[in-house]
C-alpha cells in the first residue's frame, strides 16, 4: 500500500475516533433530516459510478496486468515502489471504505465536530453545509482513486511511467477546495 493510502487511512480513523468520543461527550444537539438537494444526489450518484467504474476497470484489466505493477509513487508523480499485481485491488478496496464509511457517517451531521455551538437556529444551515464537505470530499476521494488506478494499469502496462509533477497540486486541490470553501460558509454568520 503506499505511503499516501496509510497517512489518508490513519487520517480519517483519527477523526472517525475523535467524532465517536465527542459524540458520547457533547452538549445535545437538535438532530435534523437533512434532504438532499439535486445537487447533492448528483454528487451522491457520481461517488458511486466512479466506484464501480474502478472496480470494472481493474477487474477488465487484472488478467493482463504483468506480475509486478507500480505500488508507489514519489512527490513528482515517479514510480518509486513495486509489488505483486493483486495489490491493484488496494486502491479500490480502499475507495470503497472511504465511500460506504462517509456515507453512512453523513447520516449523524449532529455528531460532527463543529467550529461554531451548534443550536436550533443555525442547525440546518450547519449540517446542510458540513454533509455536502463530506460528499464532496467522498467524490474528491473517488476520483482521486481512479486517477491512481488508470495511472498505475498505464504504467504497469509499460506506459505511463510518470504521472507528472501535477499529480500531487491535483490531489491536494481536489481535497483543499471543498474544505476551504464549505469551512468558510460553516462560520459565516
Amino acid at each position: 500500500m503506499s505511503d499516501f493510502g496509510l497517512r489518508t487511512i490513519n487520517a480519517y480513523s483519527i477523526m472517525f475516533v475523535s467524532l465517536c468520543s465527542k459524540a458520547l461527550h457533547m452538549e445535545s444537539r437538535p438532530r435534523i433530516r437533512i434532504d438532499l438537494s439535486p445537487v447533492d444526489k448528483l454528487a451522491e450518484i457520481l461517488a458511486w459510478t466512479v466506484l464501480i467504474m474502478i472496480w470494472a476497470i481493474v477487474l477488465l484489466n487484472y488478467s493482463s496486468l504483468p506480475g509486478i505493477i507500480p505500488v508507489h509513487r514519489d512527490a513528482s508523480g515517479d514510480i518509486d515502489g513495486y509489488g505483486d499485481k493483486s495489490a491493484i485491488f488496494v486502491e479500490p478496496a480502499i475507495a470503497t471504505i472511504f465511500v460506504a464509511g462517509l456515507t453512512f457517517l453523513n447520516r449523524f451531521p449532529h455528531v460532527f465536530n463543529y467550529a461554531v455551538k451548534i443550536t436550533a437556529e443555525n442547525a440546518r444551515r450547519q449540517y446542510v453545509a458540513a454533509t455536502r464537505l463530506i460528499r464532496y470530499l467522498k467524490l474528491g476521494i473517488v476520483v482521486i482513486s481512479l486517477i491512481i488506478t488508470i495511472t498505475t494499469i498505464g504504467a504497469a502496462h509499460g506506459g505511463l511511467t510518470s504521472a507528472g509533477i501535477w499529480l500531487l497540486p491535483c490531489i491536494t486541490g481536489i481535497i483543499a477546495v471543498p474544505v476551504i470553501y464549505f469551512g468558510s460558509k460553516m462560520l459565516k454568520k
